[in-house]
């Protein structure tokens, strides 16, 4: 038992060796990595309801001239964040009345608390607010150089194809920026009550690396012989041991993840 303790202690590392994300341009909307990639993202609300005129045009996506060795990564995450729904709903609600005031207080009282804990007893479903994670990486010709402007203008106007293309799907696509990347990764990474996104006052520092900065003091990723911990979160991974060939859309309802444990 000894052993293993110290061995883990030997065997540390930083979420800086794991996540290559170094630095993010305000103007080209574009990440560059340790490994020698230019990355950008768009972060979307899931659509509610499809039909083939839609998969069509997702289609389109891989269409375009991606070099070799490029990435492109979909996620579905179910987030404990609600606060920006939280703030539509108190500008949508404006009013001087006092027992309408209390009354929408105790509303988003029971939302906070039902993405925290289980809003029944009988029903132990959770809060949570679904988004679609969508990036793209592309190697750069020099791996070891910094990217030639060339380059960044041709990934530029690939970027935009790739935002109006998720648009004209019907997808309300956000620029994935530097601020916002942090906090995706913190809602994944940090389930703590003093997580750093669960404050709405930005906390990206440019003059520091990206990937300096996804770490908190107060938390902690371990890995055992049996699962990883995120915090005093067991972190559990489901496989299917076979995948059918063919998938209809409805069957995405399927993807959110478990409903009862969040």
């Amino acid at each position: 038992m000894g052993a293993f303790v110290y061995e883990k202690q030997f065997k540390r590392h930083t979420l800086r060796e794991l996540i290559p994300v170094e630095s993010y341009d305000d103007e080209t909307h574009l990440f560059t990595t340790s490994d020698g990639y230019i990355g950008f993202g768009f972060v979307s609300k899931p659509l509610p309801g499809c039909d083939e005129s839609v998969t069509q045009r997702l289609n389109v996506l891989f269409s375009f001239d991606y070099p070799k060795e490029s990435f492109i990564q979909v996620m579905l995450m179910g987030s404990q964040d609600i606060s920006q729904t939280l703030d539509n709903i108190r500008q949508l609600r404006v009013t001087k009345d006092k027992a309408l005031v209390e009354s929408m207080d105790n509303r988003l009282k029971m939302l906070v608390e039902g993405s925290n804990h289980a809003m029944s007893m009988h029903a132990r479903s959770f809060v949570r607010e679904f988004k679609l994670v969508f990036t793209i990486k592309i190697p750069l010709q020099q791996k070891s150089q910094l990217p030639a402007s060339q380059e960044i203008s041709v990934i530029r106007d690939l970027r935009l194809s790739v935002e109006q293309t998720l648009k004209s799907a019907g997808f309300a696509a956000h620029t994935l920026d530097a601020d916002l990347y942090l906090r995706v990764l913190g809602q994944l990474l940090h389930w703590g009550p003093s997580a750093n996104w669960r404050s709405a006052t930005p906390y990206y520092d440019p003059a520091a690396p990206i990937n300096e900065q996804v770490s908190e003091s107060d938390d902690m990723m371990q890995t055992g012989p049996n699962g990883v911990w995120l915090g005093d979160k067991r972190l559990r991974i489901l496989s299917p041991v076979r995948l059918p060939a063919q998938m209809s859309l409805q069957s995405m309802r399927r993807m959110i993840g478990d409903p009862l444990t969040g």
